[in-house]
């Protein structure tokens, strides 16, 4: 259950500053109702034989969650946006179609696998395949009217989505001297994507739906509602931007034969004992991703339906660059209903390739392990569109430019160690060095039909407030490495059958201080607040605790 915190009033509604990413008066995930009851059932077999070793099962899940949502005011978040003088000024509204109470069965999630391991001479082989079958559902529903929207009543709906598929993998290792201290491995598996029930919640047709809508605060009291709850229309308009808006199963449809997901992984491996209980591996594996899940909305061409345009970005000693990229977006040409339907494309494409060296050593009074892994994701999103939109090709990008993503290898770094000292005094401690996520860059471009007259601009069609676009490659800018070390102290006692571990654990042991996240939000010519930092690493923090058996 998730709920408004202490002090938010029945009509307060979230209010974002897109200029400087500061989101205050309320959450702007809405308060919600959820309950899930899954059953399993798991059976096992195994037959051993002299070489083979053989294994058979089948798990199977069943079950139905529920959602009741209810946000404050039937809204989203009102946004602004700074001006010219850095005063924030409203923008947008966002309201959705609420209250609802959507319900989602999981009618089967059903896995049967043989697999076997085969031991020949030097020569181990692992095989096997596995059967999956899913199926959800949604039941009749009804939802009452919103201030948005109309009393509502859906019918059941089957198979959202039923899938039946195969996965098979093989495994071989060899004992490359006959000695047991080096092994040549290698495997290939299919591997298909495990969606449950977000895939149903996100196709049900009581599914939430969200309208954003340009807003300007005429009464000046900071939201669009007044003090009964009501919408106040002179501030934004009662019509839908979207065409579709409110009408239950609108939002998205599922395309006639649509795949589960699925990926293929490769590895090639190499294990050597150097010493007794001593080691090293390297390896090398790759990943690539098939029938790629994408959002198509079928009324619309993206070569057809937009006109490109040139956003100038302001220059601002503070914005990347210091800003005054010119780039490429897109106008919609005139708003058409929506043809939502969830399909899979075959021309877009994610890749995965990575390396990896580790050492482990299990010493008689100790542990000690380490690694480098160096790896990365290309992707590319630009034949088929998400939302068949060009400025937004994917859910991260908003610019068609940067539809293809190539980034350089990034390198982890990690170890860990644990040790018994005298008095039975147990030290333990990790390290890890992880590359920092891809720094967006994302400038909002508003210009309505009065400001195009004035100032030249060109303006967006009516109904849309405002486009979003990337600036800078994300592939080519990163934050800083992250670093992370933990430490644990422990001391066993023990008193006939019972034994007490008192334990103390340090996290952030140097008090780091590493930049997770900053302002991304490109400003404007006069105020610019990029890159200021948002979120550190947590600082240094003990934790005490104690652990009882007998």
């Amino acid at each position: 259950k998730f709920k408004y915190q202490d002090g938010v009033g029945k009509f307060d509604v979230s209010h974002l500053n897109r200029t400087t990413s500061v989101r205050t008066v309320a959450s702007a995930t809405a308060p919600q109702d959820y309950f899930n009851e899954i059953w399993n059932v798991v059976a096992n077999a195994s037959y051993v034989t002299g070489s083979h070793n053989l294994k058979f099962g089948i798990n199977h899940q069943w079950g139905y969650s529920t959602t009741k949502v209810e946000p404050n005011g039937d809204m989203g978040t009102l946004t602004y946006t700074n001006n010219a003088a850095g005063v924030a000024t409203p923008l947008s509204v966002s309201v959705r179609n609420t209250p609802y109470t959507v319900h989602n069965n999981q009618d089967a999630n059903l896995g049967i696998f043989a697999q076997d391991k085969w031991t020949f001479h030097q020569l181990t082989l692992t095989y096997g395949a596995r059967y999956d079958y899913f199926a959800g559902s949604a039941p009749e529903q009804t939802a009452p009217a919103g201030r948005f929207v109309p009393a509502r009543s859906t019918g059941a709906v089957d198979c959202i989505p039923c899938w039946s598929d195969w996965a098979v993998r093989f495994g071989g290792s060899y004992d490359l001297f006959g000695n047991g201290k080096t092994a040549l491995k290698a495997s290939a598996g299919k591997f298909l994507a495990q969606q449950a029930l977000g895939i149903t919640g996100n196709l049900n047709p009581m599914a939430g739906q969200t309208d954003t809508r340009a807003w300007t605060d005429v009464d000046g009291n900071g939201g669009a509602l007044d003090a009964n709850g009501n919408p106040q229309y002179n501030e934004f308009s009662p019509n839908p931007v979207s065409l579709t808006f409110g009408i239950p199963g609108a939002g998205a449809r599922i395309a006639d034969g649509l795949p589960r997901p699925s990926n293929w992984e490769e590895s090639v491996s190499v294990q050597h004992e150097l010493f007794p209980r001593v080691s090293v591996t390297g390896g090398y594996y790759q990943r690539q991703f098939y029938d790629i899940q994408y959002t198509q909305n079928r009324a619309l061409n993206p070569d057809v339906n937009f006109v490109p345009f040139s956003i100038n970005i302001p220059s601002n000693p503070n914005n990347p660059d210091g800003g005054g990229q010119v780039i490429t977006a897109y106008n919609l040409r005139a708003q058409v209903p929506s043809d939502n339907v969830t399909t899979w494309s075959t021309a877009n494409s994610r890749d995965y390739k990575g390396i990896e060296f580790s050492v482990n050593a299990r010493l008689p009074r100790g542990f000690v392990f380490g690694g480098i892994t160096t790896e990365h994701t290309v992707t590319d999103n630009c034949t088929d569109l998400q939302n068949s939109n060009p400025n937004t090709p994917t859910a991260a990008i908003t610019t068609r430019a940067y539809c293809h993503q190539e980034p350089p290898f990034q390198t982890l770094y990690k170890g860990s160690a644990g040790f018994t000292v005298p008095y039975d005094i147990q030290l333990s401690g990790s390290f890890q060095l992880r590359p920092g996520i891809t720094k967006g860059s994302d400038y909002t471009y508003t210009c309505t039909a009065a400001q195009a007259a004035a100032t030249g601009c060109t303006a967006l069609t009516a109904g849309i407030t405002s486009l979003t676009v990337t600036v800078i490659d994300p592939a080519t800018q990163f934050y800083d490495y992250v670093k992370t070390d933990d430490m644990r102290v422990a001391r066993t006692f023990r008193f006939s059958k019972v034994r007490i571990q008192p334990f103390m654990e340090v996290f952030n042991v140097l008090n780091l201080s590493t930049v997770l996240t900053v302002n991304e939000n490109v400003g404007t010519a006069t105020t610019s607040l990029y890159g200021t930092p948002s979120v550190i690493v947590n600082a240094r923090r003990f934790q005490f605790g104690g652990q009882l058996d007998w």
